[in-house]
């Protein structure tokens, strides 16, 4: 008899949002690089302080934090957002229609979709940067970055997949 076990993919995607890199920030915790995982920016500091989640909770203590989305995942959440609006809104014929969801308009919807494309090719500028300096450097950082990679665009798959069929 074989027993499986069941992984949700919920599950699934968080686990891909985890292994994302948080490209050309350092932690002040730990000095670390581009890390993956959750990160985390003092709300009091002036400058930015951020933490990995490794530090967070142990280091830096004293202050109040906020937990800071992965800058290509935000691009894609607002993305879809948007699209979802402009949907939306062809189904509406009243032009001062709002998204109950977002409270966007549809021209809101559309300057946020070209803000969120600006955002991702943003990232994938600096991605490409952090590849070229890593091709004469670390082969094991490259594969970590690649792996990120691969994990922010299932991600970005499963997502359409699940707002395109609706679950």
């Amino acid at each position: 008899m074989h027993t499986f076990s069941k992984i949700s993919r919920a599950n699934i995607i968080a686990n891909n949002i985890i292994n994302l890199n948080h490209l050309g920030i350092s932690c002040d915790g730990c000095s670390k690089q581009s890390f993956n995982g959750r990160r985390y920016q003092c709300e009091e500091c002036p400058s930015s302080y951020d933490l990995c989640e490794n530090c967070y909770g142990e280091k830096h203590t004293h202050h109040k934090f906020k937990y800071i989305q992965h800058p290509a995942l935000h691009a894609k959440n607002q993305h879809m957002l948007g699209l979802r609006t402009l949907m939306l809104a062809e189904k509406n014929s009243n032009n001062n229609w709002r998204d109950p969801l977002t409270g966007w308009t549809k021209s809101d919807a559309e300057q946020i979709i070209q803000q969120a494309k600006q955002e991702q090719q943003n990232y994938e500028k600096r991605f490409q940067e952090n590849m070229d300096e890593l091709r004469v450097g670390n082969l094991q950082a490259q594969m970590n970055l690649q792996r990120s990679q691969m994990n922010l665009q299932q991600t970005i798959h499963d997502s359409y997949h699940r707002m395109a069929w609706g679950w």
